[in-house]
């Protein structure tokens, strides 16, 4: 009885055992599932449509212009089926800084991307609610979809905004949804991306490059610089005490 039981024991041990290493592969597995979801789920969480903002001067005095570029990237996007149709609203968080430049009833905007660009492509206002807004600017390809490039592998150039400087201090510029039209994009296959979409199908402003200061004109500083030396100049030769 001693050594049938002690056999049992052994036997026990191993079925235990064996049942553990079962456990422990199915515990790999599992394991292994749950990084691969994380990163399927990470991947499709870049694959958004991307603007940014550039231009060929952020600091100015009153009187001069600056470039504004837009720009877009689909990041999921690959070969021909590139952007198709975007819109947006670039706003300025404060007026009376900068403003789209106008000659006569003209806004001096050119639309660069997607091509063929689509008759109703163009924008809504320019300087209204603040002087410096453009709202609705939109670019379409033509009425059914067409092979695109734009966005593709890189960021593309779509627009290019020129503004003046009006009076002094500091204005950022945001691409956005103002309530009017709408911001969003649509590829070539038809995949839509909109601002109040979550990810995957999110159109995202990266902030930065989008913040100008206006500063005083040389002359104005200079002016200023005399008018504070001659204040000093007076205070020396004033009497003590007066």
């Amino acid at each position: 009885m001693g050594l049938e039981a002690a056999q049992d024991g052994v036997r026990r041990q191993l079925l235990f055992s064996g049942c553990g290493g079962v456990m422990m592969k199915h515990k790999m597995v599992l394991f292994c599932l749950f990084i691969s979801v994380l990163l399927c789920l990470n991947s499709i969480s870049f694959a958004n449509l991307l603007f940014k903002m550039t231009a060929d001067k952020y600091t100015l005095t009153v009187g001069q212009e600056a470039t504004i570029d837009i720009w877009a990237k689909a990041e999921g996007a690959t070969g021909l089926n590139g952007l198709d149709v975007w819109q947006l609203d670039m706003v300025v968080d404060t007026g009376n800084k900068v403003a789209v430049k106008t000659v006569g009833a003209n806004a001096i905007i050119t639309l660069i991307a997607p091509a063929p660009m689509y008759p109703l492509s163009g924008w809504t206002s320019v300087n209204s609610l603040l002087s410096g807004n453009v709202l609705g600017i939109r670019a379409y390809t033509l009425t059914t979809p067409q092979n695109s490039t734009t966005g593709v592998g890189n960021f593309s150039l779509l627009a290019e905004i020129t503004i003046v400087a009006l009076n002094e201090g500091t204005v950022t510029y945001n691409l956005i949804s103002a309530g009017t039209t709408g911001f969003y994009g649509m590829l070539a296959d038809s995949t839509y991306y909109d601002v109040g979409n979550a990810a995957p199908y999110a159109a995202v402003f990266q902030q930065g490059n989008n913040v100008f200061t206006v500063a005083p004109e040389p002359a104005s500083i200079m002016i200023m610089t005399v008018m504070a030396g001659l204040a000093l100049r007076s205070r020396r030769r004033s009497p003590a005490g007066k």
